[in-house]
């Protein structure tokens, strides 16, 4: 539904602006979306909807003085696709044992918590924290990471209530192996 739009037939006989409605229930009792529109198609707009949420709409002629005329549309329904999800940024690199961590946000006011785990699963979490931002670094503070292991991470968006909206997959990284150290002077 993202990035579509509201498209009908002209009435008959043709109206130059038509009345839209929007409602989470079909009886249109909880109207959501009320617009008069020029011609015969509107934006869909995620800013007036929530994601992943079921609406019904309906389309009504209106007169050059604004006034109803004819019969409303058939009454038709639609699904809002669900809250994109977060995108980690990977590397293949070897990294530090206090990584950086990045990824592309979602389109929403949300908080992102970040999670590192010693495991696929995300059970065994190492560290786990909420931030605004999409970039952390590890923490000196938190459970040390050892030398050439692999780790894995993830993203969950969450609500202002702190409720999961969507979640990233889970990626794995791997700290750098220990190398011996030579050129040593004097030998």
């Amino acid at each position: 539904v993202l990035g579509q739009a509201f498209n009908w037939e002209a009435s008959i006989p043709s109206a130059n602006q038509y009345l839209l409605e929007v409602s989470l229930i079909e009886d249109f009792s909880v109207i959501i979306i009320k617009q008069s529109v020029q011609g015969i198609t509107y934006p869909l707009n995620m800013d007036e909807l929530e994601y992943n949420k079921g609406y019904y709409w309906r389309i009504q002629g209106l007169s050059d003085s604004g006034e109803l005329f004819g019969n409303p549309s058939q009454i038709k329904f639609f699904k809002t696709e669900s809250v994109p999800e977060p995108i980690l940024n990977v590397s293949s690199e070897e990294t530090s044992l206090t990584p950086e961590f990045t990824w592309t946000g979602i389109e929403m006011e949300v908080v992102y918590q970040i999670t590192v785990a010693s495991d696929g699963s995300m059970e065994n979490k190492l560290w786990q924290e909420n931030i605004s931002s999409t970039s952390a670094v590890y923490p000196e503070s938190a459970t040390l990471l050892d030398f050439a292991t692999t780790y894995y991470w993830n993203i969950i968006a969450l609500d202002e209530n702190g409720n999961p909206l969507s979640q990233s997959s889970i990626e794995p990284f791997s700290t750098k192996s220990v190398y011996a150290v030579v050129g040593l002077i004097p030998d």
